[in-house]
């Protein structure tokens, strides 16, 4: 299974918010075997998390893209994603 994603994730909210890092963890879960299909699981997991709040998420789920490199897509994350999801304490216990 691939996680240099995922660890990555978990390292960038760890930075901004250790607890929100413990709860992803507990509830991400994923089998793909590759970046570009973990990518395609994170987005999945965040665009769930952006839906469910009561602001405008639009533009943060629209840089939540399948198709992208890793690289762009953990600095599109990092940059435009993860300061939403501090915010607003994400990711929620569903």
């Amino acid at each position: 299974m691939s996680t240099n994603v995922v660890a990555a994730v978990v390292d960038l909210l760890a930075e901004k918010n250790p607890s929100a890092a413990t709860r992803f963890t507990r509830q991400f879960r994923s089998t793909a075997n590759t970046d570009k299909d973990e990518i395609v699981a994170l987005n999945r997991f965040w665009r769930d998390q952006l839906s469910s709040l009561h602001v405008s998420t639009i533009s943060e789920r629209a840089c939540l893209v399948d198709d992208i490199a890793t690289r762009d897509w953990l600095r599109h994350f990092r940059l435009l994603v993860l300061p939403l999801i501090v915010k607003n304490d994400l990711p929620t216990v569903h």
